[in-house]
């Protein structure tokens, strides 16, 4: 992302709702790998920039924002998911924004000395953001497995899951994009082993 002097090697991790990308970067972090997690950027630039959440009420109403001032995020993403065009209006108005941030904070991390930093985001191909990466990494894992980390998770019902499912890329378009795809199908102490395996590769591959 840094577009002048040396920089971290620029790592994006993504995947499908319920695939376990959000474990996998955890397990980046217990060694001691920064990780920029696009997703949570975004929710703090949609409750704080103004002029964004001026443009997210003009797409979704005033009630996509709570009287409290916080975003209602269950509001939002039953708009989101419904299948109509809500989803590209708001990531053309959050996207963006979010580029710029992640340009900044790699570029601090890149300053500090990070040989390698992560970018953790749900919609890497999908943004265009791959193109901006060094490497990416799909998580994926089988749909049934998906679908029970879903409802177990967030207390929802088989058939919302699906939907939310249906809302996102096909797994095998991101698998035919990434550079390294990890079936997380099994225990999450698999699913450590290969993130320890892919930071001792990582090391080994000069800085750009």
């Amino acid at each position: 992302m840094p577009p002048k002097g040396p920089h971290s090697l620029l790592v994006g991790v993504t995947g499908g709702i319920g695939s376990g990308k959000t474990l996998a970067c955890r397990a980046f972090e217990s060694h001691g790998v920064p990780v920029l997690y696009a997703d949570d950027i975004a929710k703090r630039i949609s409750a704080t920039n103004g002029s964004v959440r001026r443009e997210i009420r003009k797409v979704l109403g005033p009630r996509a924002y709570r009287k409290d001032g916080s975003l209602d995020r269950a509001y939002v993403a039953s708009k989101i998911f419904s299948g109509s065009s809500h989803k590209e209006k708001i990531n053309a108005i959050v996207h963006p924004r979010v580029r710029r941030e992640l340009r900044r904070r790699a570029a601090r991390l890149a300053a500090s000395g990070h040989r390698l930093v992560i970018v953790e985001a749900a919609l890497i191909f999908e943004s265009g953001m791959n193109e901006v990466l060094d490497y990416t990494i799909v998580v994926d894992a089988a749909r049934e497995v998906r679908i029970r980390r879903i409802v177990r998770r967030d207390k929802v019902s088989r058939a919302d899951a699906e939907r939310r499912m249906r809302a996102q890329w096909e797994p095998r378009a991101k698998r035919r994009l990434a550079d390294v795809v990890i079936d997380n199908n099994g225990t999450a102490a698999d699913l450590r082993r290969a993130v320890k395996l892919l930071v001792k590769l990582f090391s080994r591959i000069p800085r750009p």
